[in-house]
Parts: C-alpha cells; structure tokens; sequence
C-alpha cells in the first residue's frame, strides 16, 4: 500500500519518495474486501460504532486489567510511544491518572512534537520529544543470545508445528507494540533488547540507565 503511493523502504526503514511526491491514491486492487458481503474494509479504529470488541479482544482487556491491579503497588513504568490525541482516552489519559494515583508508577513518552506530561506527574516523568526513530539510531546493536522469531500471523496449529521443526519453541498471542527482552542475573537488571531483526538490535540498557536516576 504505501509502496504504491511513492514511499520506499531502505535497510528496514520507511523513507519517503526522493522527489518528496506522495500519491493520494491507491490501485484498487489493493483495497481489501469482506469475503462474505463484498463491500470494501477499513481498519478496526476506535472511531465511530463499528469497533469491534469481540471475544479475544474483551480476553485481553481482562488480562491488562488484571495485571494492572496486581502490579499498582510495584514499580511500575507506563512508557508511551508515539500516541497521539486522536483517542487520549484509550492509553494516554489512562496513563496520566494511574501514574498519579500509583505511588511507585512513573511515566515515559517518546513522541515527537507531542512529548508532554501535566504537572501533577512531572516529577515522575520522563518526555522525549525527539523522532523514536533517531532515538533507536543512538542505542547499540548487541547479538541476541537466541534468535527471537515469529511464525508471523496464523490461526493454524500445523504450520506453528512446521516452523517449529522439532525445536523447542516459546510461542505467544500476538500483541501490537514493542517487544523487549529483559534480561536478570541473581534479581538485578542486565539488559534490556528490543525483537529487531531476529539477531540484531539495539541495546537498551544505556537508556534504561539513564532514565533509573529519575526513576
């Protein structure tokens, strides 16, 4: 889709077009369609009545809340990339109150231009207002000590027993964001690894370092 509009991808990045020209348009063939009805799709957007809340999604909603109420009296980080106000109710706001209601919470937002805590919770946060990007630029690339992959999207139990080939393997729900590893030798904090390309990826640790002294 976005190929098709003039962007590029170089070294694993999305780059826009060297004449800087972006097409407003699409082909039609790359409009998705319902298999069933055959009108065209859209994206699942909390905008409007047709959200869909089905029974995974309510599954993980329970999951957040209950992790949410086990770990409040913890050490606890709401870190924040990238959000926006398009709907502040769903993370942001939720974000703002439980760091303030939560004695040991602290807050972390990476977002270009938009990077800001209130008052009330300054003093337990930590704004970047730089591109995420560049940021990740900055950390250093280490070796994973096992490659991190992903048999990508499958409802299918014989083609997770393919990918897995006889190996043992640790297989997960598939959930949007940032996956870290975190790494602990005898209950202290070592390391921290974010997925990258299976191998490789920044480190960090560095930046973990810096923001414990706020912390």
């Amino acid at each position: 889709m976005v190929l098709s509009q003039g962007f590029q991808i170089k070294d694993g990045e999305l780059q826009k077009p060297e004449d800087g020209e972006i097409k407003l348009t699409v082909p039609a063939g790359l409009i998705p369609y319902c298999p069933r009805c055959g009108k065209p799709m859209s994206m699942n957007l909390r905008s409007d009545q047709t959200f869909v809340e089905d029974e995974g999604w309510h599954w993980a909603a329970e999951r957040y809340e209950k992790f949410i109420q086990e770990h409040k009296k913890q050490k606890i980080v709401f870190l924040e990339l990238g959000v926006g106000y398009n709907t502040p109710g769903i993370i942001k706001y939720p974000f703002w109150q439980m760091t303030s209601t939560f004695q040991h919470a602290f807050y972390v937002c990476l977002n270009q231009g938009e990077a800001y805590a209130p008052e009330e919770i300054r003093r337990k946060s930590v704004c970047m207002n730089e591109d995420i990007g560049e940021i990740l630029k900055e950390l250093t690339p280490v070796r994973h000590p096992k490659p991190m992959l992903s048999a990508d999207k499958t409802k299918s139990v014989d083609e997770m027993l393919r990918f897995a080939n006889g190996r043992p393997v640790v297989l997960s729900w598939k959930l949007d964001g940032l996956t870290i590893v975190l790494r602990y030798e005898g209950g202290e904090f070592k390391q921290a690894i974010t997925r990258g390309r299976d191998t490789y990826r920044p480190h960090l640790y560095e930046c973990a370092n810096v923001h414990s002294h706020h912390i």
